[in-house]
């Protein structure tokens, strides 16, 4: 087991006490601890070829920018080289949620107007998420504001079977996730910086999606890279329940990795755990 400690302090609770436990936090975990404690250090690229251990971890992690790492300050311009401690990421604004209905004279009103629900950090700071909405059932039943009472009290899984969610994830500068593949529809926007999508691990299949572009993910196994190594990234999943998908006559399989641990639990017989 390789420990992490810094010499003579105390680390953060984000900080992995090995990589056993966290092998999904890398470098750029390490790197803002460096920096905090040695803020003279100046900008410049790291590589973890130098441990072997580290560089054979994080080859299985499903966040890997190794090469590209670097020690910045955050500056005025909002870029940062940080983890994302919380939603929003450092960089990115709070986004604002406006939710409408009707009061008892039945005339539309602002029945809510906060900046979302459900929020945590990802993957040791890889990423951060904030449930944006999300409902049980399809139709909706938006009767005596229901599914706005559901959505406060229950945070999803990674999809809702025969519901939906709609999640806003935040990406820490060069973050890159593992190959996966979710059974749903997901429709993805991006809001801020610029996001690439590759549907194989040798990347001959990637299109590089910027504010404003979509994606609309049919079951596909797909990475997702902010490609910045300097500033975050945002986009907003809508993720909608499916039917089984059949590719050549077999069933797809639900296939989420390590990433999977960042999604509250499916009851039994749904999502990863359908028969």
């Amino acid at each position: 087991m390789e420990t992490f400690r810094t010499a003579g302090l105390s680390n953060p609770s984000w900080f992995p006490s090995s990589i056993d436990e966290s092998p999904m936090v890398l470098i750029d975990v390490i790197v803002p601890v460096v920096k905090r404690f040695v803020p003279s250090v100046p900008s410049q690229q790291f590589s973890c070829t130098s441990h072997d251990s580290i560089a054979s971890h994080t080859l299985l992690c499903p966040y890997v920018r190794p090469s590209k790492l670097k020690i910045s300050k955050m500056s005025n311009t909002g870029s940062t080289s940080g983890p994302c401690t919380g939603f929003p990421a450092p960089g990115l604004r709070e986004p604002n949620r406006y939710i409408t209905g009707h009061n008892e004279k039945g005339e539309p009103v602002f029945l809510v107007s906060d900046h979302g629900d459900h929020r945590d950090a990802m993957l040791g700071g890889a990423a951060a998420q904030n449930i944006i909405y999300s409902a049980k059932g399809n139709p909706v039943e938006l009767t005596d504001d229901a599914d706005i009472e559901y959505a406060k009290n229950n945070k999803p899984a990674l999809h809702i079977p025969n519901g939906c969610v709609v999640r806003m994830i935040d990406f820490a500068p060069g973050t890159e996730s593992n190959l996966h593949r979710a059974l749903t529809l997901g429709i993805g926007t991006v809001c801020e910086g610029e996001i690439e999508l590759t549907l194989s691990d040798d990347r001959s299949y990637r299109r590089v999606l910027r504010p404003g572009d979509v994606s609309i993910n049919r079951g596909a196994m797909h990475r997702w890279r902010n490609t910045s190594d300097e500033k975050p990234a945002r986009m907003l999943f809508v993720m909608l329940d499916v039917k089984p998908i059949i590719v050549n006559g077999k069933a797809l399989e639900f296939d989420m990795g390590h990433l999977m641990k960042e999604y509250s639990e499916y009851a039994d017989g749904e999502g990863d755990k359908a028969n």
